[in-house]
């Protein structure tokens, strides 16, 4: 399977355009922080939404979605900067089409990020932190002026000298301080890309071509239906075909290109070539380069009779991704 240097740059280029925790005290279920009830009266709706923006009423279609919920300690009331206060129903979250289901009771502010469709749920605990930041970006690394890392410690606190905020441990990613601020940035899984290009704005992408082995000449198509930039990584789905006569597979599958400075595993397409039969797989690794264009290789594996095939596929240094790539934070 070999990847040459026009298609791959097609690759490129559509890339291109396209108080402390402590005072309260938790449990953790599920992998989730639970909150016992307080005591504390509820007076949500008579606070006011710190750092929240303004945003247009949410669309209600009738039809909801259930996503996820982020337990951040705050102080119950108000809402981090850059997501939108929500209503709390029937021991959910709610916002527009939006429900999330709430594992804890007391004194707690749904609040709704829009980009990621997900809500950030302020819990009580840490007032003193009311300028904490949290980047919902997948980030493994402090990289903001003035950061450094913090730890995290008791399965649900970040902690940096004597300060601690509460944070929900099954999306965490990285605790870190900022120096300047004096407050914790905490980073989260980012589940929605930054951006998705959809297969009719790439259909013109198509690669073929032929490797010869002991058993056939091996052809392969491939054609690229979507593509997704996150904060750190690139993800390719793909739509491959192998035929080894008299074997002929179709497979969907995704490639990454994780931007990390070190050769990174990015996938593998399998093409089992009939139920009983032999698989042909195509593991796919990436590097990023200090100038920041990128190597992408593709190793192709066997099993069954085609168990020694074990060559390499296509190695190609991409350029065209240099100006997208070096202004993203890379955590090495």
């Amino acid at each position: 399977m070999l990847w040459n240097s026009t298609a791959v740059a097609a690759v490129a280029c559509l890339l291109i355009a396209i108080s402390s925790a402590e005072q309260l005290v938790f449990t953790i279920k599920d992998g989730e922080l639970i909150l016992p009830l307080t005591g504390f009266a509820s007076s949500k709706d008579s606070h006011p939404t710190a750092g929240t923006y303004s945003a247009a009423p949410p669309i209600v279609t009738g039809s909801q979605s259930t996503v996820k919920v982020y337990y951040v300690g705050r102080d119950g009331n108000t809402c981090p900067e850059g997501t939108i206060s929500a209503a709390t129903v029937d021991n959910r979250c709610s916002y527009g089409d939006f429900i999330g289901d709430l594992k804890i009771s007391g004194h707690e502010k749904c609040c709704f990020h829009e980009q990621q469709q997900v809500f950030l749920l302020s819990i009580p605990g840490g007032e003193k932190h009311l300028s904490a930041k949290f980047s919902l970006d997948s980030l493994s690394c402090c990289k903001e002026d003035g950061e450094v890392s913090a730890t995290f410690v008791d399965h649900h606190l970040c902690k940096y000298g004597s300060s601690t905020l509460a944070v929900s441990p099954s999306y965490l990613t990285k605790c870190c301080w900022n120096t300047k601020a004096q407050d914790f940035h905490v980073h989260l899984e980012e589940f929605r890309p930054d951006k998705t290009w959809p297969e009719k704005d790439l259909k013109n992408f198509h690669i073929n071509g032929t490797k010869p082995n002991s058993l056939c000449d091996l052809g392969y198509s491939l054609d690229l239906t979507e593509a997704r930039l996150y904060a750190n990584r690139v993800e390719l789905d793909v739509s491959a075909h192998v035929a080894c006569k008299p074997y002929d597979h179709s497979t969907p599958g995704t490639i990454t290109i994780y931007l990390r400075h070190t050769e990174t595993y990015g996938g593998t397409l399998a093409f089992p070539l009939s139920d009983i039969g032999p698989t042909i797989n195509v593991n796919v690794y990436s590097v990023v380069n200090s100038d920041f264009s990128v190597n992408v290789r593709g190793q192709l594996t066997g099993t069954g009779i085609l168990k020694s095939l074990n060559t390499e596929a296509f190695n190609q240094r991409v350029d065209e991704l240099k100006q997208y790539l070096a202004w993203l934070p890379f955590c090495e």
